[in-house]
């Protein structure tokens, strides 16, 4: 019901989000170099804990409530161990700098994936017009209040930040309890009618696209990012102008959405941000070592609208089944932030073994042009291999009404009638479980239950079945 009350909620649910997303900013600068232990080991069990959580989620129905409270205890652990940082006398113990940052980037690193995730699933409760304005805003004020930061000394940057933290995951409870109905199960998880597929989600050619976009952009962000650093170059990544220039671009993009009937597709966001990208690193080279942030400031602003619309697509998938959304999204966070951390090793081990001369840095830019060409390639192979019309021509309508009266007659279950639809439509098995996003096995199980309870045996059977209630109602 859209109420004031909702409308308000949705609202703070976007800030709530946009003090979170800020927290990560704040580290992300160019001197990612030198980034304390703590936070490249937050990165890589954030990246653990999406793929883990996605796994879980794969076979389970997970208690949102009870993956907060693994938040908040991950959360209480990670003060404590930053309280342990400034209370412990230094060298109390040999390694006792490295281990409480590597235990308090360890927590972190649960808590920020656990908190991005109930935020997804916060936003799949929203209707999907109303995520397509709340989304571009909420990361347009994350860079808002990360351009406060500058204003701030150093020294109490890491106190905002924890209590940006505080106050998003206190909001976030708050927004749980009253947008998302209480669990209809009280442990952890509980199991799932259906197994969903990892594996051939993957190789679906209806997520390829989406899935190919986070492992080409995010890396070739980091890439960038971690080139710049090592040679104490500007990249103009993070530079004041760059984020104003974002913060608008987004703002444009929430008052879009009106405009826009739904989100883009995956291959509409890639064909939109893959000539920003191929731009930036065409300018890359011609620009390297002169402090002008032409490159880096495309980029930023290309990467800051993918990761807007890969949110609103990913939201606008799993908001009729927001079950689902542990699943997809953990999926997708993972691979994103995997890739970027690809990215930043990549420029490291470039840096490590080669010399970042111009020759270096056009060769590698051309090269990733290259790269951005052929992906741009196999996209369009997959977008029209998904697009082609099915052999089997789409049955008429009559095929509808004569398959539900079949159903009804038969008891067969709501899951049971989308499979037998399909499959009576001349859909085969492969393609079923693409759809559903569930493995073939599922949907062989749910065929031979319809079998049983129909009394067919084939998928001519069922043609027949129905066509025989279609030609009673045509003589009637």
């Amino acid at each position: 019901m859209n109420s004031p009350k909702r409308f308000a909620m949705e609202a703070l649910v976007a800030v709530l989000f946009a003090c979170f997303l800020s927290t990560s900013l704040f580290v992300r600068q160019d001197g990612a170099s030198g980034l304390v232990l703590a936070h490249y080991t937050s990165r890589i069990v954030e990246i653990a804990a999406c793929f883990l959580i996605a796994f879980v989620a794969r076979g389970s129905r997970i208690n949102p409530f009870r993956l907060y409270q693994a938040g908040a205890g991950a959360f209480a652990a990670y003060l404590a161990f930053e309280s342990c940082k400034v209370l412990l006398p230094p060298g109390l113990f040999n390694g006792q700098a490295v281990l409480l940052d590597a235990c308090s980037g360890f927590f972190n690193g649960i808590l920020i994936a656990c908190m991005v995730l109930l935020f997804a699933r916060v936003f799949c409760s929203l209707p999907a017009r109303h995520a397509l304005v709340l989304i571009p805003l909420s990361w347009a004020c994350s860079h808002l209040v990360f351009l406060g930061s500058y204003l701030l000394p150093p020294a109490h940057i890491h106190a905002v930040e924890t209590l940006l933290l505080l106050a998003s995951g206190a909001g976030l409870r708050f927004a749980l309890g009253y947008l998302i109905p209480d669990a209809a199960f009280e442990g952890i998880v509980a199991p799932r009618r259906e197994t969903l597929a990892m594996v051939p989600l993957l190789k679906s050619n209806r997520y390829f696209s989406l899935y190919f976009g986070m492992l080409v952009f995010p890396f070739f962000y980091g890439l960038m990012a971690q080139i710049c650093a090592d040679a104490n170059i500007s990249s103009g990544l993070f530079d004041v102008s760059t984020e104003i220039v974002g913060i608008v671009i987004l703002v444009l993009l929430a008052m879009s959405a009106p405009l826009q009937k739904s989100g883009l597709d995956a291959e509409g966001i890639f064909v939109i941000v893959l000539p920003v990208f191929a731009t930036a690193l065409l300018f890359f080279p011609l620009f390297w070592d002169r402090e002008v942030f032409v490159s880096g400031f495309i980029m930023k602003c290309g990467f800051l609208v993918y990761t807007s619309l890969l949110w609103i697509h990913l939201q606008r998938l799993t908001s009729k089944a927001p079950d689902k959304c542990f699943f997809f999204f953990g999926i997708a966070l993972g691979l994103y932030h995997l890739a970027l951390m690809a990215g930043r090793f990549f420029a490291y081990a470039l840096n490590a073994y080669t010399v970042l001369s111009d020759q270096t840095i056009a060769v590698a830019a051309l090269f990733a042009i290259w790269l951005l060409s052929m992906a741009a390639l196999v996209m369009l192979f997959a977008h029209r291999r998904r697009r082609e019309p099915s052999a089997v021509p789409t049955l008429a309508t009559s095929f509808d009404a004569a398959f539900a009266r079949f159903a009804d007659e038969q008891g067969l279950s709501e899951r049971e009638r989308l499979v037998t639809r399909e499959f009576a439509r001349g859909r085969t098995v492969a393609h079923i479980a693409d759809e559903l996003v569930v493995s073939q096995e599922t949907v062989k199980t749910h065929l031979k239950r319809a079998y049983a309870k129909t009394g067919c045996h084939s998928r001519q059977d069922l043609i027949d079945r129905i066509d025989a209630i279609a030609g009673e109602k045509a003589a009637g």
